[in-house]
């Protein structure tokens, strides 16, 4: 015998033993007044041998399921309320109901070969509320049947009063956790539900129009982020970058830009990857020097807003830190040139549409 049949078998059995050996009275139609739990009464209707059975198993699956419950068997297979009207049905629950604390009056029909129907009265409500289940017959047919009972009495006691009883709350919470929009929990989402990061980064990039000359950049920086919802977030940062870089002529050229920036992207998740575009706005502040072989230095530096769109996405570390990939494409608002002064050749212009890309880490705070 595996682990998971036994798992499965040995509540049911029990609860099949304890059907079976139950004191007589819990199968007479009299009700034991004694107990403090609440009540749910099971009318047993069956006549033949099958759906006697049925029944039983129905009974026994209604147990496992309301286990904070009195399940409590009225027989009726002698009595009219199989061939009663829904007014005269609902008059015999509501006499029974008044001797002690019942809930709830269920029983099953067995319609044809196929057919399988479920009916849930609760009258302590204050009002008659009545649900009926079908589900095709066969072996799980009786399991079903009991988890519809369970979900069904949640919801007739959703708003009332009577829920704040311990069994009832329970059925209660089950229901309103299948239909309530799940709550995310800290550390569910990358960088869990705190809406602020900061974010060091290596950043790099260079000219695609409009550049001549060298225009290679590399640097770094670090940002601060404010997540505005799930997906939307904004960044300020500020970036540093050394170049362009390269010996020319009789002199080596070297360049450095510092730029502030604003950006703002939405982020979609996919698995457990976040995707999406992001736009960005700075100001370049750039600065060129030329140092010449013999001791003299040219120095040319210019302000640039430079506006730039791309794709970004966050890889989740762990709950407080991810890696942040992304590249832009950037358009200038003007182009710079720079020339040697000596004999006017041209050292460099700057570009008017560029590219750039940066890796950081996002460290929830």
């Amino acid at each position: 015998m595996s682990y998971k049949w036994a798992r499965w078998m040995l509540p049911r059995a029990w609860a099949f033993f304890l059907v079976l050996f139950a004191p007589a009275q819990a199968e007479s139609s009299a009700i034991d007044p004694s107990t403090h739990r609440p009540v749910v009464l099971v009318f047993q209707l069956a006549q033949s041998p099958d759906d006697r059975a049925s029944e039983d198993r129905f009974s026994i699956e209604l147990k496992l399921a309301l286990d904070r419950f009195e399940i409590q068997s009225i027989d009726e297979r002698g009595g009219q309320f199989a061939q009663a009207s829904m007014p005269q049905r609902l008059k015999h629950i509501e006499e029974l109901s008044k001797r002690q604390n019942v809930v709830a009056t269920v029983w099953i029909e067995h319609v044809g070969h196929r057919k399988v129907l479920l009916n849930v009265v609760a009258m302590s409500t204050g009002r008659a509320l009545i649900r009926i289940v079908e589900v095709e017959s066969g072996p799980s047919a009786q399991a079903e049947l009991a988890l519809a009972a369970e979900e069904l009495l949640g919801e007739a006691y959703l708003f009332s009063p009577q829920a704040r009883e311990p069994a009832l709350t329970e059925v209660v919470k089950k229901v309103k956790d299948s239909v309530a929009p799940p709550v995310p929990e800290e550390g569910s989402q990358p960088l869990g539900r705190r809406r602020l990061a900061l974010m060091p980064f290596f950043t790099g990039g260079g000219g695609i129009v409009g550049a001549s000359g060298p225009s290679l950049r590399l640097g770094g920086g670090l940002a601060a982020q404010l997540r505005l919802n799930d997906g939307l977030y904004g960044r300020l940062g500020l970036s540093v970058l050394a170049g362009p870089k390269k010996r020319l002529f009789d002199g080596v050229l070297s360049g450095l830009c510092v730029a502030p920036s604003l950006s703002l992207g939405y982020a979609w998740p996919l698995g457990p990857v976040r995707l999406g575009p992001v736009i960005e706005a700075s100001l370049q502040w750039v600065r060129v020097d030329m140092a010449l072989g013999k001791g003299d230095n040219q120095s040319f530096d210019w302000f640039n807003f430079h506006l730039g769109s791309g794709v970004e996405a966050l890889v989740p570390l762990n709950p407080s830190v991810a890696i942040v990939v992304g590249g832009l494409i950037g358009l200038a608002s003007q182009r710079k040139s720079f020339r040697r002064l000596s004999d006017s050749s041209l050292v460099l212009t700057s570009a008017l549409i560029d590219w750039s890309a940066a890796i950081g880490f996002l460290v929830a705070l």
